[in-house]
Protein backbone atom coordinates (compact mmCIF):
# COMPACT_ATOMS: atom_id res chain seq x y z
CA UNK A 1 0.00 0.00 0.00
CA UNK A 2 1.53 3.22 -1.07
CA UNK A 3 0.94 6.89 -2.25
CA UNK A 4 2.56 8.43 -4.82
CA UNK A 5 1.39 11.88 -5.58
CA UNK A 6 4.11 14.70 -6.16
CA UNK A 7 7.03 12.19 -5.81
CA UNK A 8 10.59 14.55 -5.27
CA UNK A 9 13.84 13.22 -6.94
CA UNK A 10 15.72 10.47 -5.11
CA UNK A 11 18.70 11.44 -2.42
CA UNK A 12 20.82 9.23 -1.10
CA UNK A 13 21.14 11.80 2.26
CA UNK A 14 19.31 11.94 5.61
CA UNK A 15 18.55 15.31 4.87
CA UNK A 16 15.07 16.47 4.53
CA UNK A 17 13.73 17.05 0.82
CA UNK A 18 12.49 20.56 -0.74
CA UNK A 19 8.36 20.11 -1.45
CA UNK A 20 5.46 21.90 -0.46
CA UNK A 21 3.41 20.00 2.26
CA UNK A 22 0.27 18.32 1.30
CA UNK A 23 -2.52 20.66 0.54
CA UNK A 24 -6.25 19.52 1.06
CA UNK A 25 -8.32 20.17 -1.91
CA UNK A 26 -12.36 19.43 -2.08
CA UNK A 27 -11.42 15.14 -2.00
CA UNK A 28 -9.67 15.47 0.85
CA UNK A 29 -9.18 16.92 4.98
CA UNK A 30 -6.54 16.97 7.39
CA UNK A 31 -7.90 16.02 11.00
CA UNK A 32 -5.37 16.51 13.82
CA UNK A 33 -4.91 13.51 15.65
CA UNK A 34 -3.62 13.61 19.18
CA UNK A 35 -2.41 17.33 20.52
CA UNK A 36 0.75 19.58 19.47
CA UNK A 37 3.88 18.51 20.86
CA UNK A 38 7.94 19.72 20.58
CA UNK A 39 8.71 17.00 17.74
CA UNK A 40 10.27 19.95 15.54
CA UNK A 41 8.57 18.38 12.48
CA UNK A 42 4.83 17.54 11.33
CA UNK A 43 3.70 14.04 10.53
CA UNK A 44 0.99 13.53 7.99
CA UNK A 45 -0.49 9.96 7.89
CA UNK A 46 -2.55 8.83 5.02
CA UNK A 47 -6.08 7.38 6.49
CA UNK A 48 -5.70 4.20 4.30
CA UNK A 49 -2.37 3.30 5.00
CA UNK A 50 -3.48 3.44 8.73
CA UNK A 51 -6.67 1.31 8.20
CA UNK A 52 -5.39 -1.10 6.25
CA UNK A 53 -2.49 -1.51 8.83
CA UNK A 54 -5.20 -1.59 11.38
CA UNK A 55 -7.84 -3.71 9.50
CA UNK A 56 -5.12 -6.37 8.94
CA UNK A 57 -4.11 -6.28 13.03
CA UNK A 58 -7.90 -6.85 13.79
CA UNK A 59 -7.92 -9.63 11.26
CA UNK A 60 -5.48 -11.29 13.42
CA UNK A 61 -6.33 -9.89 16.82
CA UNK A 62 -4.80 -12.58 18.51
CA UNK A 63 -1.51 -12.09 17.28
CA UNK A 64 1.47 -9.65 17.06
CA UNK A 65 2.47 -7.64 13.71
CA UNK A 66 5.03 -5.59 12.16
CA UNK A 67 6.04 -3.59 9.66
CA UNK A 68 7.99 -0.96 8.29
CA UNK A 69 6.71 2.40 7.80
CA UNK A 70 7.57 4.00 3.99
CA UNK A 71 7.00 7.81 3.11
CA UNK A 72 9.41 10.44 3.02
CA UNK A 73 11.10 13.72 4.89
CA UNK A 74 10.78 16.41 3.39
CA UNK A 75 10.67 20.82 4.23
CA UNK A 76 8.65 23.18 3.24
CA UNK A 77 7.77 26.93 4.01
CA UNK A 78 6.79 26.07 7.79
CA UNK A 79 9.67 24.10 8.53
CA UNK A 80 10.43 19.98 8.45
CA UNK A 81 7.16 17.34 7.85
CA UNK A 82 7.42 13.73 7.33
CA UNK A 83 4.87 11.57 5.05
CA UNK A 84 3.71 8.25 5.89
CA UNK A 85 2.11 6.77 2.50
CA UNK A 86 3.08 3.13 2.43
CA UNK A 87 4.09 0.20 4.47
CA UNK A 88 6.17 -2.52 3.75
CA UNK A 89 8.27 -6.39 5.30
CA UNK A 90 4.77 -6.54 7.39
CA UNK A 91 5.27 -9.95 9.45
CA UNK A 92 3.53 -11.89 12.53
CA UNK A 93 5.93 -12.05 15.30
CA UNK A 94 5.68 -13.16 19.01
CA UNK A 95 6.99 -9.52 19.93
CA UNK A 96 8.72 -6.59 18.59
CA UNK A 97 12.72 -8.56 19.57
CA UNK A 98 11.31 -11.39 16.59
CA UNK A 99 11.03 -8.44 14.73
CA UNK A 100 14.66 -6.98 15.01
CA UNK A 101 15.95 -10.46 14.38
CA UNK A 102 13.84 -10.07 10.80
CA UNK A 103 15.27 -6.65 10.25
CA UNK A 104 18.48 -7.84 10.73
CA UNK A 105 18.40 -9.14 7.21
CA UNK A 106 16.14 -7.14 5.93
CA UNK A 107 17.23 -3.52 6.85
CA UNK A 108 19.69 -3.05 3.98
CA UNK A 109 17.70 -4.47 1.06
CA UNK A 110 14.72 -2.13 2.20
CA UNK A 111 16.84 0.80 2.27
CA UNK A 112 17.94 -0.43 -1.44
CA UNK A 113 14.68 -1.10 -2.05
CA UNK A 114 14.40 -0.05 -6.29
CA UNK A 115 10.93 0.43 -6.04
CA UNK A 116 11.06 2.98 -2.84
CA UNK A 117 14.07 4.53 -4.52
CA UNK A 118 12.28 5.40 -7.74
CA UNK A 119 9.37 6.54 -5.96
CA UNK A 120 11.35 8.99 -4.32
CA UNK A 121 10.30 7.20 -0.83
CA UNK A 122 12.41 5.90 2.16
CA UNK A 123 11.50 4.18 5.40
CA UNK A 124 10.25 6.84 7.99
CA UNK A 125 9.72 4.39 10.77
CA UNK A 126 7.98 1.16 11.57
CA UNK A 127 4.46 -0.07 13.14
CA UNK A 128 4.05 -2.85 15.59
CA UNK A 129 0.68 -3.85 16.86
CA UNK A 130 0.51 -5.15 20.12
CA UNK A 131 -3.12 -6.06 20.89
CA UNK A 132 -4.12 -5.23 24.80
CA UNK A 133 -1.21 -2.81 25.21
CA UNK A 134 -2.77 0.43 25.08
CA UNK A 135 -1.13 0.86 22.18
CA UNK A 136 1.89 2.11 25.10
CA UNK A 137 5.84 1.92 24.28
CA UNK A 138 7.66 -1.48 25.78
CA UNK A 139 11.12 -2.00 26.51
CA UNK A 140 12.00 -3.89 23.44
CA UNK A 141 9.83 -1.51 21.29
CA UNK A 142 12.55 1.33 22.60
CA UNK A 143 15.32 -1.48 21.50
CA UNK A 144 14.24 -1.84 17.81
CA UNK A 145 13.86 2.16 17.94
CA UNK A 146 17.11 2.70 18.84
CA UNK A 147 18.92 -0.08 16.74
CA UNK A 148 17.49 0.45 13.61
CA UNK A 149 15.47 3.51 13.34
CA UNK A 150 17.35 6.23 15.07
CA UNK A 151 17.25 9.37 12.96
CA UNK A 152 15.69 12.09 14.38
CA UNK A 153 12.52 11.78 11.98
CA UNK A 154 12.15 8.20 12.19
CA UNK A 155 8.87 7.33 14.08
CA UNK A 156 7.35 4.37 15.98
CA UNK A 157 3.33 3.59 15.24
CA UNK A 158 2.16 1.01 18.62
CA UNK A 159 -0.91 -0.20 17.61
CA UNK A 160 -3.80 -1.97 19.52
CA UNK A 161 -6.37 -3.17 17.42
CA UNK A 162 -8.26 -4.72 20.87
CA UNK A 163 -9.12 -1.37 22.18
CA UNK A 164 -8.54 0.68 18.75
CA UNK A 165 -5.80 3.15 20.02
CA UNK A 166 -2.74 4.37 18.62
CA UNK A 167 0.17 5.62 19.55
CA UNK A 168 2.64 7.50 17.62
CA UNK A 169 6.75 8.01 19.35
CA UNK A 170 9.80 10.01 18.03
CA UNK A 171 13.11 10.01 19.28
CA UNK A 172 14.19 13.36 20.78
CA UNK A 173 17.57 11.52 22.10
CA UNK A 174 19.25 10.20 24.81
CA UNK A 175 17.81 7.10 24.34
CA UNK A 176 14.29 8.31 24.58
CA UNK A 177 10.65 8.64 22.82
CA UNK A 178 8.24 11.28 22.80
CA UNK A 179 4.35 9.95 22.34
CA UNK A 180 3.39 12.73 19.71
CA UNK A 181 0.16 13.78 17.32
CA UNK A 182 -0.46 13.48 13.64
CA UNK A 183 -2.40 14.74 10.74
CA UNK A 184 -4.64 12.43 9.50
CA UNK A 185 -5.17 12.83 5.49
CA UNK A 186 -8.64 11.63 4.60
CA UNK A 187 -10.90 11.67 1.70
CA UNK A 188 -13.49 14.26 2.11
CA UNK A 189 -16.34 12.00 1.32
CA UNK A 190 -16.43 8.14 2.82
CA UNK A 191 -18.62 5.75 2.34
CA UNK A 192 -21.32 7.94 1.41
CA UNK A 193 -20.80 10.33 4.54
CA UNK A 194 -18.59 13.23 5.43
CA UNK A 195 -15.92 12.65 7.84
CA UNK A 196 -16.91 14.99 10.40
CA UNK A 197 -19.48 12.22 11.10
CA UNK A 198 -17.39 9.62 11.42
CA UNK A 199 -14.78 8.28 13.81
CA UNK A 200 -10.77 8.16 12.78
CA UNK A 201 -9.77 4.75 12.52
CA UNK A 202 -8.08 4.75 15.80
CA UNK A 203 -8.36 6.73 19.05
CA UNK A 204 -4.68 8.82 20.19
CA UNK A 205 -2.78 7.12 23.38
CA UNK A 206 -1.63 10.18 25.42
CA UNK A 207 -0.24 8.63 28.38
CA UNK A 208 1.39 10.61 31.34
CA UNK A 209 4.56 11.31 31.00
CA UNK A 210 7.03 10.36 33.40
CA UNK A 211 7.78 13.25 36.38
CA UNK A 212 10.43 15.19 35.00
CA UNK A 213 10.48 14.58 31.51
CA UNK A 214 8.04 16.64 29.23
CA UNK A 215 6.31 14.06 27.65
CA UNK A 216 9.13 12.35 27.44
CA UNK A 217 8.90 8.23 27.25
CA UNK A 218 11.52 5.74 28.46
CA UNK A 219 10.16 2.16 29.00
CA UNK A 220 12.27 0.96 32.09
CA UNK A 221 14.45 -1.97 30.79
Amino acid sequence: MSHNQDQPPSSASWLPIPKQPFLPDDRFRIRRIGQPDGSGFTVYLFYDVAEEILYASEYRMALNSAGVLTGGYYRGAAGPFVEVRGFQNSAVVENSLEFAHHLQNQFRPIHQDPDLIETGQRPVGWFYSHPGSGAILGPYELMVQLSYFNLPYHLCLVLDPQQRRAGLYCNVGEARLRNIGFNLIEPAVRNGCCPDSADPPVDPQTPSPPPGRSGDTTPDA
